[in-house]
């Protein structure tokens, strides 16, 4: 039905016009028509749609290296728009190891697991980081994580089963062969057996793997 004053109006417009009575019955009901149609339209637009919030499918890339230099940066990829945008920049402050989780680093690992994203490790400009923090996805704010028992530079980080796994990387003084697991649920790593090989810059891969 037609909005009561929708409707006053509609039936002075027809009574001034000195239009047939079938006519008007015609007009009423294709106007009725029109705006229920408009109120399903609008009823069916699921709220959540309004409510700010990052894109579904998104590419992070934070910190990393420019002339030497560790960035504070981060930047976001949609892929639906094909854009970049900041997000979400670091603040800068001290470099101390393991104490500022907004402090520019590069050559650092990076995963996704459980809507955050981890920055594992890597160097600051002065120090070697064994430190960890990871970004919130849904609120774009960070936590501190607890830090690996080896500093790790260059290292490379992948998701297995819900836990992340830390192998290799340099510690300002060695290349390294030992590798660490984090688990989410207890917030600690530990150590699991070493590779054969010491190395640095490695790739790591996850095949038939199973992540939540």
């Amino acid at each position: 039905m037609l909005p009561e004053n929708m409707r006053e109006f509609v039936d002075s417009w027809l009574v001034s016009s000195n239009l047939s009575t079938e006519f008007n019955q015609v007009t009423l009901q294709v106007m009725e028509s029109v705006l229920q149609c408009q109120k399903q339209q609008m009823t069916s637009v699921d709220g959540a749609m309004f409510s700010p919030r990052l894109p579904r499918d998104i590419l992070f890339v934070i910190g990393g290296s420019n002339f030497g230099f560790p960035l504070n940066l981060v930047e976001a990829f949609d892929c639906r728009t094909f854009s970049w945008s900041v997000i979400c920049p670091y603040d800068f402050g001290t470099v101390k190891e393991a104490t500022f989780v907004h402090s520019p680093r590069s050559y650092h690992g990076m995963v996704a697991l459980n809507k955050d994203i981890y920055v594992i490790g890597g160097f600051s400009g002065h120090v070697y980081l064994s430190s960890c923090c990871k970004l919130k996805a849904d609120s774009l704010t960070w936590e501190n994580v607890t830090p690996m028992n080896t500093k790790r530079c260059y290292v490379g980080a992948v998701t297995v089963k819900g836990f992340i796994y830390t192998v290799g990387g340099y510690d300002g003084v060695y290349r390294l062969n030992s590798a660490e697991r984090f688990s989410t649920e207890t917030n600690q790593w530990s150590f699991i057996s070493p590779m054969m090989q010491q190395r640095s810059d490695a790739g790591v891969a996850v095949l038939d793997g199973e992540n939540p």
